[in-house]
């Protein structure tokens, strides 16, 4: 594959925001099960969406549904429980975002052959080297996050993709947010725009953004919206 010429910080604001959409579904219960380089979609303003949920299956009770015997997905960015026909669950897809990110980063897909048997047989067996083995100008705090998320157990890799983003923030030169204020509304399909209590809100993320230590207490009677308050006020911590 042709070496990557993205910068350090480009490459990895592309995978932020994938990790970002596949941990919003993530929390919806949904599993994308297919995360490949063709279903990063990013625009020329740098947008990056999360595209086709063909292969994608929802959970339920926490429990993700039963696969066929037929092996489901993308053999070189397949995560080793996909590949021994388990029942992947979140952990499966960022297995797979790293799989990308090392491409991104590395230049390579470390699995790929021209024969899938051979592919597949290397998602289970192969341990691949840093990234900046092939690229030297990769940073360690990049090399540690990707192979973290290339761990072959699910229980080693990163939980969530939140906890990746986190280590990314407080690893890399750039603090990055689980969140954003663009995206947090499509976050939360289940409620409406928040409207209302503007004064206090502004006061809110003010305080947020100077980083000052303060208590808010939060009254009103029952019905009166305090929890959706609440909310807003957790959306604006997480994006300030």
């Amino acid at each position: 594959e042709r070496k990557c010429r993205l910068a350090e910080m480009e490459a990895a604001a592309i995978v932020l925001r994938a990790a970002r959409g596949l941990g919003k579904a993530h929390e919806m219960g949904i599993v994308h099960r297919d995360i490949k380089p063709d279903n990063i979609l990013l625009s020329a303003a740098g947008d990056v969406r999360v595209a086709d949920l063909g292969l994608a299956k929802a959970t339920a009770g926490g429990t993700t549904v039963t696969m066929t015997h037929e092996i489901m997905g993308t053999p070189s960015y397949m995560a080793p429980e996909m590949v021994r026909r388990e029942n992947p669950d979140g952990r499966a897809d960022l297995y797979s975002l790293g799989v990308i990110a090392y491409s991104v980063f590395a230049g390579i897909n470390p699995f790929r052959t021209q024969n899938v048997d051979e592919t597949l047989a290397n998602q289970l067996r192969i341990i691949p080297p840093p990234p900046s083995q092939h690229n030297p100008s990769v940073p360690k705090y990049m090399d540690d996050i990707i192979l973290k998320l290339l761990e072959k157990r699910p229980q080693d890799r990163y939980q969530t993709a939140g906890q990746a983003i986190r280590d990314l923030s407080l690893r890399s030169p750039k603090r990055y947010f689980v969140e954003t204020e663009e995206t947090r509304d499509s976050y939360i399909p289940w409620e409406s725009k928040f409207i209302g209590r503007e004064k206090e809100l502004s006061t809110i993320k003010t305080l947020f953004k100077e980083q000052k230590s303060t208590v808010i207490i939060i009254r009103g009677k029952d019905g009166s919206g305090k929890s959706r308050f609440l909310n807003e006020i957790k959306y604006l911590a997480q994006t300030s």
